[in-house]
């Protein structure tokens, strides 16, 4: 569980320090109603910690939803222990994870948190969303007063495995964007927002690298 990504996008800054974490969890019954967790690695900003899951309550569970929020409160747990273990000012941390909770758990944010014009009567937004089974990116159209027309699903995985890198808003109406990692240009516009062909499974992504 990649555990960063959940909290990062809610305030649009990183709140443990452009620090990643890996949270890996574990049925060891020693770890079992303790505050205990391990770092299995604390190198170049990246952490490893190794914390004790209840699968059984977990799979109980009867709604999406309420698995959502309670991998949501294990995450807010391990990186609170952590931000006390290291003196680091917690507000930021509490703020955001009060705003995905009363989001409902669901977890979206926009590509450099902004709107791009594309003409007088449209702006489009690059949209990710994610949650503990599907890793999504949208393009999302809105009316000039900022009002949301239409979303077409572009990218699904099981993980974060991309991010855009960077968007381009070309003369003609339409505009370009690309990942880190692939070189291939995606091109888009205000008509395949609304009629193109929306992602319903999930992207063999090798075709980004050709």
């Amino acid at each position: 569980m990649d555990a960063g990504e959940y909290f990062l996008s809610v305030l649009g800054k990183n709140p443990v320090h452009h620090t990643c974490f890996k949270i890996i969890l574990t049925g060891k019954s020693s770890y079992e109603n303790t505050n205990r967790y391990i770092i299995m690695e604390d190198t170049n900003r990246r952490i490893e910690v190794e914390y004790y899951f209840n699968f059984n309550d977990f799979f109980m569970l009867e709604t999406n939803t309420l698995q959502r929020c309670y991998l949501i409160s294990l995450i807010h747990k391990v990186l609170n222990i952590y931000y006390i273990n290291n003196n680091l000012n917690g507000s930021d941390l509490k703020i955001a994870y009060q705003k995905i909770i009363d989001s409902g758990c669901n977890f979206e944010w926009n590509f450099k948190n902004k709107y791009f014009k594309v003409d007088n009567y449209n702006y489009i937004t690059l949209t990710y969303n994610s949650d503990y089974k599907k890793y999504k990116i949208y393009e999302i159209l809105y009316d000039n007063k900022k009002n949301e027309k239409n979303r077409r699903c572009i990218f699904m995985d099981y993980i974060p495995l991309f991010k855009i890198e960077q968007v381009v808003m070309n003369e003609d109406g339409t505009f370009s964007y690309k990942f880190k990692g692939p070189n291939k240009i995606f091109k888009s516009s205000v008509d395949q927002i609304i009629n193109g062909h929306n992602i319903n499974d999930y992207v063999d992504t090798s075709k980004y690298f050709k």
